[in-house]
């Protein structure tokens, strides 16, 4: 009898378990369609879709093992998106999510981790006012460590290393700034979340406070980083 109660309950606890376990989807390197092989994993870190406004047709041009279904992307290039949309804002889901021919793979990754292949620019945005401002060449590395900080400091997915400060929200009223790395073909790129200067510095924008003593708060770049585009942008 005790054997009994015990497996049941063994059998519960396990039943549990698995309720608040994730169930892990594989995602295929490679798919073949119509008889051609396509291979995930070509983009660089970090690189978005830069035509979130065309996704490409609602044809499902194929269902992977788990019924997943696939898309073609856009009209730029011969590329294939797994799943819908809903992923421009993540990046690094792109390494996964898109494919290109396997034959064209080893041409386009190589493209990707090559800094000629982008041309910078940011964007001032104040209100319904855009100003797009090309840059000179920027340094490779430098604009990966502000991209990589804004993420990393980001209020609702990041990990706030930085230290911050709060500003008053009623003497705020600086325009919002992006900095962007586009390749050259327009089809992938990718931009920081929003900085903007305060007081002579670069900060980066975490969220806005809006109760009676509403502040807006912002975290503090390394000083290297934060002259380096300070200057840029001057």
């Amino acid at each position: 009898m005790f054997a009994k109660i015990w497996s049941f309950i063994m059998a519960v606890i396990a039943w549990v378990v698995s309720l608040f376990t994730p169930i892990k989807v594989t995602i295929p390197e490679r798919i073949t369609i119509e008889g051609v092989t396509y291979r995930n994993g070509f983009l660089a870190e970090g690189l978005r879709y830069l035509n979130g406004d065309k996704t490409g047709s609602d044809e499902v041009v194929y269902r992977d093992a788990d019924g997943m279904p696939y898309f073609r992307l856009g009209y730029e290039g011969d590329f294939v998106l797994r799943g819908g949309s809903g992923m421009w804002s993540v990046p690094n889901e792109m390494q996964e999510r898109i494919y290109c021919r396997e034959d064209q793979w080893e041409e386009l990754r190589d493209y990707y981790v090559n800094p000629d292949s982008f041309t910078y620019c940011y964007e001032s945005v104040q209100g319904s006012e855009v100003n797009t401002v090309a840059l000179p060449a920027v340094d490779f590395d430098q604009f990966e460590a502000l991209r990589i900080f804004s993420e990393d400091n980001a209020y609702v997915d990041g990990r706030n290393i930085g230290k911050t400060r709060r500003i008053d929200k009623e003497a705020w009223h600086e325009p919002f700034i992006r900095f962007f790395k586009k390749g050259n073909d327009g089809i992938f790129g990718v931009h920081t979340r929003q900085f903007f200067i305060w007081e002579g510095e670069l900060v980066f924008y975490r969220y806005s406070n809006d109760s009676a003593f509403g502040f807006i708060e912002v975290s503090i770049l390394p000083e290297d980083l934060e002259q380096y585009f300070r200057e840029l942008i001057s």
